[in-house]
C-alpha cells in the first residue's frame, strides 16, 4: 500500500523507510495514510524524490497530537461501550498473560473484534499489541491521576495554548495589517481595558512573554469574523466555545476538585485548540 500511495505522489519510500512506518502504525491502514499525507506535504515540489528518514521523523513529529487523540477516542470508546474488548486489550498491554488467557478463552471472538480493529495481532499461542501508541493510550485510560496532577496538566497545555495564539495572531496582524488589529481591538474591548495597555505594538501586545492579553481578551478577539477569516472558516464558535470551557477553570481555581468526567471535557478541547494553533 505504501508503495502505491507513494508512486501516486511522486515519493520513493525504500523497503528501510516501510518498514520504520509499519514498526510505527502496526499496518494500520488507516494511520498509513495518514503519516504519508503528512510526509507528502513536507517534501518538497520537485518530485520524484526519495524519502528521507529525516521526512518521517518530521511527519512523525506533526501526527503525534493527532494520533494519540485518535488513539485515546477509539480506546475511551472500549472502554464505555465493550468493556470485554477492552479488558482484553488492557490484560495485552500490561503483559498480564494469565488473565489474558482466561478471558481469550472465554471470549475467543472479542480477540477477533480486536485483530480486525487493528490494535493487536497473534504472534504464535501470544497476543501482541501492534503499536506503541495503543499502548500508551490504554496507560493514559488506566492511570490514577490526583487532582494536582490534573491542574498541572492542564496549567501546561494552558499555557503552551496561549502562546501559539498569541504566535497566530500576530502573524495575522503582520498580513492584514496594524490598522485592521485596531479596529478589531476597538471593537473587543472597553474602553476602561484599552487604558490598561499602554503599548499597541503587534509584537508587544502578542509577545509569548509580556502580553497585557488574557485567555479571556484572546477570546474576544477571535469571535471577531475578520480575525484568521480563512484559517476558521466554519470552525469559529468551535473554537471560542472551547476556549470558553479552557477558560472557566481559571488559575486561581486550582483548589476546585476536577471530575474525571471534566478532565476528559478539556482534554477533548485542549487536543482540538492544539491542533487548530498548531505552529511550526
Amino acid at each position: 500500500m505504501i508503495s502505491r500511495l507513494g508512486y501516486f505522489m511522486g515519493l520513493n519510500f525504500s523497503d528501510k523507510i516501510i518498514g520504520s512506518i509499519h514498526s510505527l502504525y502496526g499496518g494500520h491502514p488507516f494511520f498509513t495514510r495518514q503519516i504519508c499525507s503528512r510526509i507528502h506535504q513536507i517534501c518538497g515540489l520537485n518530485r520524484p524524490i526519495d524519502v528521507s528518514n529525516l521526512s518521517l521523523e518530521k511527519a512523525k513529529a506533526q501526527f503525534a497530537g493527532q494520533l494519540d487523540t485518535y488513539m485515546r477516542d477509539i480506546v475511551e470508546s472500549l472502554y464505555r461501550e465493550y468493556r470485554g474488548e477492552f479488558d482484553i486489550l488492557a490484560a495485552a498491554v500490561l503483559g498480564e498473560k494469565d488473565d489474558l488467557k482466561e478471558l481469550v478463552t472465554e471470549a475467543p471472538e472479542l480477540v477477533d473484534h480486536l485483530i480486525g480493529y487493528g490494535l493487536i495481532e497473534t504472534v504464535g499461542d501470544d497476543i501482541d499489541v501492534r503499536f506503541e501508541a495503543v499502548s500508551n493510550a490504554v496507560y493514559r485510560m488506566l492511570r490514577i491521576d490526583t487532582n494536582e496532577d490534573r491542574w498541572a496538566e492542564i496549567s501546561k497545555r494552558r499555557n503552551a495554548l496561549e502562546n501559539n495564539i498569541r504566535r497566530t495572531l500576530f502573524m495575522w496582524c503582520k498580513f492584514a495589517g496594524e490598522d485592521a488589529f485596531r479596529n478589531v481591538f476597538d471593537g473587543a474591548f472597553s474602553n476602561k481595558r484599552k487604558s490598561e495597555i499602554n503599548d499597541f505594538r503587534p509584537e508587544n501586545i502578542f509577545s509569548t512573554k509580556k502580553s497585557p492579553l488574557y485567555l479571556n481578551d484572546l477570546i474576544k478577539i477571535l469571535k471577531d469574523e475578520q480575525v484568521l477569516k480563512n484559517q476558521l472558516e466554519g470552525r469559529r464558535s468551535t473554537v471560542v466555545a472551547n476556549l470558553a470551557l479552557i477558560n472557566s477553570l481559571r488559575v486561581d481555581a486550582h483548589a476546585k476538585e476536577i471530575s474525571p468526567a471534566e478532565m476528559n471535557d478539556l482534554r477533548k478541547a485542549f487536543d482540538i485548540l492544539e491542533i487548530e494553533f498548531e505552529t511550526p
